[in-house]
């Protein structure tokens, strides 16, 4: 409604320059960026002539409402990882373009050679920061996608980097900050259904993660359990779902779904109010009481469950 009292103008060489230096003093990315319907009529005209004025000095079409009231993502900029990572890198874009780009993402980053950049260091580790940014957003549409395609991201993205051993280096955090983001959504009391799906996502992001620990230095997948292991600690984490979830993670990690759903069924508080834990290390859960192979990736020393199962080690 605010663009159709633009009138038709004889545009002179003046007008471009005086255009210019009102857009260089008044227009920040944040308003580039932002939904036009917030901006005010002011900042709204300054944007559309800024936008105009890069695609004519690109030589490309521009159209005013398809490209960008809108707000729909362009294909220059769905394959563009820069594009692509600025838009991820803050809550404050237009939601819709947030989860444009994260479907494009987990459907294209594995068979777009434009994103194949996204697979080194530096822009991997911005991709987890900013794709788990979106999961403390407050529309769920939003936060829903970024959880439930992120298992599918990992996955491409850790199958087809040279390093994936990065992912779990204590000075990037990344562990960290993928966990933490999803024991957010798993603590959300306003819907349980995000919560729900959560708790799913991390089952999945927990297996994919020691799956890949297996073939790596062994402090690799020491640093899961360990984590997790922190989390079933009250001092550590006072939430009590992600302290009972921990302890289903763990075991779903060392003895497999089986375990997992026993020790959901089983769940007991203890007399100080806490969850029972089985992965504390003073206390010996054998592997014999499992009757059927363990569908784990590997066991805390390395083997495979059906070795595990065989030797009858304790954890």
């Amino acid at each position: 409604d605010k663009i159709k009292h633009i009138k038709k103008k004889k545009i002179s060489r003046q007008f471009i320059k005086r255009m210019l230096r009102h857009i260089n003093k008044n227009i920040k990315r944040e308003h580039l960026i932002a939904n036009p319907k917030k901006l005010k009529h002011s900042k709204l005209i300054l944007v559309v002539f800024s936008k105009i004025f890069e695609a004519m000095q690109a030589q490309q079409a521009f159209d005013v409402q398809n490209d960008y009231i809108s707000q729909a993502l362009t294909p220059e900029q769905l394959n563009s990882p820069t594009a692509l990572l600025e838009i991820l890198e803050t809550r404050d874009a237009e939601w819709k373009q947030r989860v444009q780009c994260l479907e494009y993402l987990e459907s294209n980053i594995g068979t777009n050679a434009n994103l194949r950049p996204l697979f080194e260091e530096d822009s991997f580790l911005s991709l987890i920061v900013g794709w788990t940014s979106q999961l403390y957003d407050e529309r769920s549409r939003v936060t829903q996608t970024a959880a439930e395609l992120f298992p599918s991201l990992l996955t491409v993205c850790l199958a087809e980097m040279e390093t994936p051993a990065l992912i779990f280096e204590e000075e990037n955090k990344c562990l960290s900050i993928m966990l933490e983001g999803l024991f957010t959504m798993l603590k959300n009391k306003r819907a349980k259904a995000l919560s729900d799906i959560a708790h799913d996502v991390l089952i999945e992001t927990i297996n994919i993660l020691a799956t890949v620990a297996q073939d790596l230095d062994p402090t690799a997948y020491h640093r899961i359990m360990n984590f997790l292991y922190n989390h079933t600690l009250y001092e550590h984490e006072k939430h009590e779902r992600v302290r009972g979830g921990c302890i289903s993670y763990g075991c779903f990690v060392v003895y497999g779904t089986q375990s997992q759903e026993r020790i959901n069924q089983s769940l007991t508080l203890s007399p100080n109010g806490g969850h029972l834990n089985p992965l504390t290390p003073s206390r010996s859960v054998s592997a014999e009481r499992d009757h059927t192979p363990s569908a784990s990736p590997l066991d805390l020393d390395g083997n495979s469950g059906g070795e595990h199962k065989q030797n009858g080690d304790r954890a």
